[in-house]
């Protein structure tokens, strides 16, 4: 698997995560795959943040973690509901996302926000609070498969 984006679907979520004071705006996709591989020893390793890392992102262990910025990684906000999310290697998500306007304001005035991309974030699921949605997010956090960086906004 080269590239799990061309391979599986994504899905992507806007929202706004608690971090110190206050909220960030943030960007959550989700790879739609559960493909691994053996690193040796009985040990498994998620394919997909693998592949994530090796192109710039960085390994993620909690929602309100500091991250670092990710060079060559941008999200392109276009018309009412159009996203695409870039990559050093070209387009990794290009579809729509609904996004409350406050996040649109937020991350463009910013000019940039917090991408989390990992699988088995069950974005296709609506949480019953922030709790579990941030529990979900630990969660795959916690089992290495959670990948994230601050990354530039443009919006047209």
């Amino acid at each position: 698997m080269d590239d799990p984006a061309r391979a599986v679907s994504v899905d992507a979520v806007a929202a706004f995560l608690p971090y110190r004071a206050g909220h960030r705006p943030a960007l959550l996709l989700e790879v739609r795959t559960t493909v691994s591989m053996d690193a040796g020893q009985g040990e498994r390793v998620d394919r997909a943040a693998g592949w994530l890392l090796e192109h710039g992102l960085h390994l993620v262990a909690t929602a309100g973690d500091q991250v670092q910025a990710a060079p060559g990684w941008a999200v392109h906000l276009h018309g009412d509901s159009g996203l695409r999310v870039t990559g050093p290697i070209g387009a990794f998500y290009d579809g729509d996302l609904q996004a409350d306007p406050a996040w649109r304001r937020a991350v463009t005035t910013q000019g940039r926000c917090l991408l989390l991309v990992g699988t088995g974030l069950s974005l296709d699921q609506v949480p019953d609070s922030l709790q579990e949605a941030l529990d979900r997010v630990d969660a795959v956090a916690g089992q290495g498969r959670l990948a994230g960086a601050l990354v530039a906004v443009q919006s047209r």
